[in-house]
């Protein structure tokens, strides 16, 4: 059976974000399935040495964030414009959405990237 090739421009099938860059056909499959770099490596796929988006993509998920940066939400209030230029309303009331490093990339508090494996944590 000839091996089936990467359409131009497929996404992944398992976040369908990304753009597909890994194809697998297991016996017995009768489709094949696409997955980005990411997804790849999550179902336990190794980043080819020869694949930099791969390379890059590990390199990432296995590092912590130097610094992390927590994400608050605050309820929408409208007021008058003179109540805005004035500061006559409170803002304290916050929530919080979750943290982030200085690119914007989620992370735990502690700075773990998530959806990665704990035995690849660099420390």
């Amino acid at each position: 059976m000839k091996a089936p090739k990467m359409p131009e421009g497929q996404i992944c099938n398992v976040c369908n974000q990304k753009s597909a860059n890994h194809l697998t056909l297991k016996a017995g499959q009768d489709k094949p399935i696409y997955r980005c770099c990411k997804c790849y490596i999550l179902e336990g796929g190794y980043p080819a040495k020869q694949h930099p988006i791969c390379q890059k993509t590990k390199t990432k998920m296995s590092k912590k964030a130097k610094e992390v940066f927590v994400r608050l939400g605050f309820k929408d209030i409208v007021v008058t414009k003179e109540e805005s230029e004035n500061g006559e309303y409170n803002t304290s009331a916050s929530y919080l959405i979750g943290y982030e490093d200085a690119e914007g990339n989620e992370c735990e508090e502690d700075g773990t990237y998530l959806n990665q494996n704990k035995e690849d944590e660099c420390t």
